[in-house]
């Protein structure tokens, strides 16, 4: 079964337990999704963008394959599915805004209706309540 690993708001190689599990087994798929969703969140502008877009070209130019996506989690997540068959989920735990964390919400629905195994990591010593 393959990994897919969701690169959010971790945008690193080194100390990344998502990454660092999920590459324990060989075939893990690294993606990032551009939500659109995010764009009317208010809280976000293009100095978080250009982070963004920076951190995925320099984990690329260190060797990692990121597939990234535009749509939402649960429709990118679904054509995964489709296009690669069965996987686990693995991602950092989401510690961010009221949004952010329905999407999460939104996922977790997904995974458990899809029997995908999502497993999150707490990140920056931040464990959701």
């Amino acid at each position: 079964m393959k990994n897919v690993v969701w690169l959010k708001r971790d945008l690193r190689i080194k100390d990344n337990a998502a990454l660092e599990a999920a590459s324990k087994n060989e075939g893990s798929y690294v993606i990032y999704i551009f939500n659109p969703e995010q764009l009317n969140w208010g809280d976000i502008d293009i100095r978080h963008w250009t982070f963004v877009f920076q951190s995925l070209n320099d984990l690329r130019n260190q060797g990692l394959i990121v597939n990234s996506f535009f749509g939402t989690p649960t429709k990118i997540l679904k054509s995964i599915k489709k296009e690669i068959g069965p996987f686990n989920l693995f991602s950092h735990e989401e510690t961010g805004t009221e949004n952010s964390w329905e999407v999460d919400r939104r996922v977790q629905s997904w995974a458990e209706e899809n029997n995908v195994k999502w497993r999150e990591f707490p990140t920056n010593a931040v464990i959701r309540g």
